[in-house]
C-alpha cells in the first residue's frame, strides 16, 4: 500500500463529494472496510469525524464484535472508542464465507450484525429491509459489480487483464 495522511484522504472525499454534487447524485456516506479499520482507528477516527463535518454517514465493518470493540476500549485501545463515537453503522463480525447472506443489505455473512449507533440511520427505515441489488457500472471499459451476483445465477469470475479479454469464471 501507500502511505497517505488523513488530510489526502479526506481531500480525496471532499473531490469525490463535489465529483457526485455535480453530477447529480449526492454522496450519503462513507464506507472503512478491508483489512480491520480498527487497527488503525486512531487515523480513521479523524476520516470519519472529518466525513461527518462534510454532512457523509459513516459505515464500518469489522471483524470485531461490538462486545469486543467495547472490551478494547475498556483497555484503553487508542482510537477505538472515538472511532465508534464517529460510526454511524457498524457492521460487526468475522466475514464468514459458508454463511452468505444476500437477505440483507450490506451484510456479508449471517453472523454479522448491523448496529445502529447514531439517530442518522433507523432500523426501520425501508432502504435497510429492501432486498439486495446488484450494481453494474462500466468505467474506462472496465465493469465494476456492487453486490452479489452469483446468489442470483451468475457465477463469481475473475477479472480478466485487459479491457478486450472477457473475464472467465
Amino acid at each position: 500500500g501507500t502511505a497517505t495522511t488523513v488530510g489526502e484522504v479526506l481531500d480525496r472525499i471532499a473531490a469525490a463529494q463535489d465529483r457526485a454534487l455535480a453530477g447529480g447524485t449526492p454522496l450519503e456516506g462513507l464506507s472503512l472496510l478491508g483489512g480491520e479499520p480498527f487497527a488503525q482507528a486512531e487515523a480513521l477516527a479523524a476520516v470519519a469525524e472529518g466525513a461527518r463535518d462534510r454532512g457523509l454517514s459513516v459505515m464500518v465493518y469489522s471483524g470485531f464484535t461490538l462486545a469486543e470493540l467495547r472490551e478494547q476500549i475498556d483497555a484503553q485501545t487508542p482510537g477505538v472508542a472515538r472511532l465508534l463515537a464517529a460510526t454511524d453503522l457498524l457492521c460487526d463480525g468475522r466475514y464468514q464465507r459458508e454463511l452468505p447472506d444476500s437477505t440483507r443489505r450490506w451484510i456479508g455473512s449471517r453472523n454479522q450484525q448491523l448496529h445502529f449507533l447514531s439517530d442518522r440511520h433507523r432500523p426501520d427505515d425501508p432502504t435497510f429491509t429492501a432486498g439486495e441489488t446488484i450494481e453494474l457500472r462500466l468505467v474506462d471499459g472496465q465493469l465494476i459489480i456492487n453486490g452479489w451476483p452469483w446468489g442470483r445465477g451468475l457465477p463469481p469470475s475473475r477479472p480478466s487483464s485487459s479491457p478486450d479479454e472477457p473475464a472467465e469464471p
